[in-house]
């Protein structure tokens, strides 16, 4: 009898051993062929995202999903080819992975759903067409910031300051510089957007309005004065600012923190790099995206964009003319707001939660 329930554990042990090396994360890459495709697919655990790449003699195309490892292999069972009028679509089919169609013509790639959703209504809010309330609309008014829908103010600037030039959204927050304080500042307001508040972050430094934040990174914020070269991180969690650079070396991030020469900040602004799965681009007035692991851009929208407000693997926000929109690949391009006074002046004024 004892020695019927070692072998039970042995083979249970046995079992879920094999079950976790089976279906253990690991990077791949191999091709096959569909039709007159030769189809590369590609995982990548440091993602957690399925790269397949549709190909022939003619054309590239780029899809990526993310979602959970499966150790099934040659994950796409079929190719979904639509012709027509010179334009080329396709969509790779598969029981496991969803995909949405990627077109070609001579000049571009692009999605399928590029043109603009009508969704027919519209509220006005004071100066603000309203045509989508999915979102939380904060906008710049000079004292602070306004939010759109139910026009509560979170103001915390006791003079009007015309320009938001030094401000860092992420999350559920924006961190202002103390536009007050004149040629210099020493302080930041931080805004909790859940709550709806503002709290001064107090420091002892004198720091330049000639800077930029680099990015975030587990609870603080860094900024680079250019003027002064030096570099400070904003200690969200215990409100406190800090100098970070030393004997003329800084901090960047870039998948993992380390140094960086001071010097490389100043002669280019250097964003931390968050490894997007997807990344935008406005290239002559059309908005692109593309993949970390495609060098193929892929237009958006027909219409003409000035800039891109904010932007995530999943979505996009940007604006054309007046007008702020929202792209991804379930709902396509969606028309959210506008304000005559965007044709003009738009920088740092937007904020989408």
């Amino acid at each position: 009898m004892k020695k019927n329930v070692v072998f039970v554990i042995f083979l249970v042990i046995l079992f879920c051993t094999y079950f976790l090396v089976v279906n253990k994360k690991k990077n791949y890459e191999l091709e096959y062929v569909i039709n007159t495709y030769t189809i590369k697919e590609v995982y990548d655990k440091t993602y957690n995202s399925y790269y397949i790449n549709v190909y022939n003699n003619l054309n590239n195309y780029s899809f990526v999903s993310s979602k959970k490892y499966s150790n099934k292999r040659h994950i796409i069972d079929n190719i979904d080819v639509k012709e027509t009028d010179g334009t080329t679509c396709v969509k790779p089919i598969s029981k496991y992975l969803t995909f949405s169609y990627v077109c070609s013509d001579d000049n571009n790639y692009f999605v399928e759903n590029k043109d603009v959703v009508d969704t027919g209504s519209k509220e006005n809010y004071d100066n603000y067409s309203v045509y989508n309330k999915s979102n939380k609309y904060y906008v710049w008014d000079g004292y602070g910031i306004k939010n759109v829908l139910s026009r509560k103010e979170i103001h915390f600037l006791d003079k009007e300051h015309y320009d938001n030039s030094l401000s860092f959204n992420y999350n559920e927050f924006i961190l202002f510089a103390d536009y007050d304080a004149g040629r210099s500042f020493s302080d930041f307001y931080y805004v909790d957007i859940e709550k709806e508040t503002s709290e001064k972050i107090e420091s002892q430094y004198d720091i330049s309005f000639d800077s930029y934040f680099l990015g975030y990174y587990k609870n603080k914020v860094y900024l680079f004065d250019k003027k002064n070269m030096l570099e400070y991180f904003i200690d969200l969690k215990k409100k406190k600012v800090m100098k970070v650079s030393k004997k003329e070396i800084g901090k960047y991030y870039d998948g993992t923190l380390k140094d960086i020469a001071l010097s490389k900040l100043k002669y280019t602004n250097m964003y931390f790099d968050y490894k997007n799965i997807v990344n935008y681009v406005v290239d002559n007035n059309k908005l692109y995206k593309y993949y970390n692991n495609s060098k193929e851009k892929m237009m958006l929208t027909n219409i003409d964009v000035k800039s891109i407000i904010s932007c995530n693997d999943e979505k996009v926000y940007y604006l054309s003319n007046d007008s702020l929109y929202s792209y991804d690949e379930q709902n396509g391009n969606v028309l959210l707001l506008s304000n005559f006074d965007w044709k003009f002046n738009y920088l740092n004024r937007i904020f989408i939660f």
